[in-house]
């Protein structure tokens, strides 16, 4: 039995660190919720058209924050106004379940090029690639739609670093 030992050690480490690296839950919690992205029941208007897909798993970008963040969403256009866009997905949502005991309904949120954001949007991820399709599609308004919602923070997942 004393010659496991070390074998057992040295799995157990290698154990921790990936937990430590890489947390199972926020892999679990950013494919669950790409999953019921994909269902949800959200109202495009008629006339827009899919650009690009996006997802995002990752750090908020403040300096030392550990909080990871999960975005889901496209980029698209439509021949409407600002305030018609907005008003068509004023009660979408996803419906989330982060844990077994709660049900949460993220709502859909919806954001434009060259317009001032928060940090806790995936803007700063996309902004660049949402300017440049705006500039390209012309009379049309470009928009990002996504849900996003922070995640898990009990292990400090190296990949959620701001």
């Amino acid at each position: 039995m004393d010659k496991y030992w070390p074998w057992i050690l040295s799995l157990s480490t290698v154990c921790f660190i990936v937990l430590l690296t890489y947390n199972p839950v926020n892999n679990l919690n950013f494919w669950n919720l790409q999953r019921r992205y994909e269902v949800a029941r959200i109202s495009h208007p008629e006339n827009s058209v899919l650009l690009a897909k996006k997802k995002y798993f990752g750090g908020s970008g403040e300096y030392d924050s550990s909080i990871c963040r999960y975005f889901v969403g496209e980029i698209r256009s439509a021949p409407l106004s600002k305030s018609e866009i907005m008003n068509t997905y004023e009660n979408d949502y996803v419906a989330f379940r982060l844990s077994v005991f709660s049900r949460d309904d993220i709502p859909i949120k919806i954001l434009f090029p060259n317009e001032p954001v928060s940090l806790e949007s995936p803007y700063w991820d996309w902004g660049h690639e949402l300017n440049l399709i705006s500039e390209e599609v012309g009379e049309n308004t470009v928009y990002l739609v996504y849900a996003g919602i922070k995640g898990d923070t009990s292990f400090r997942d190296l990949r959620c670093r701001g």
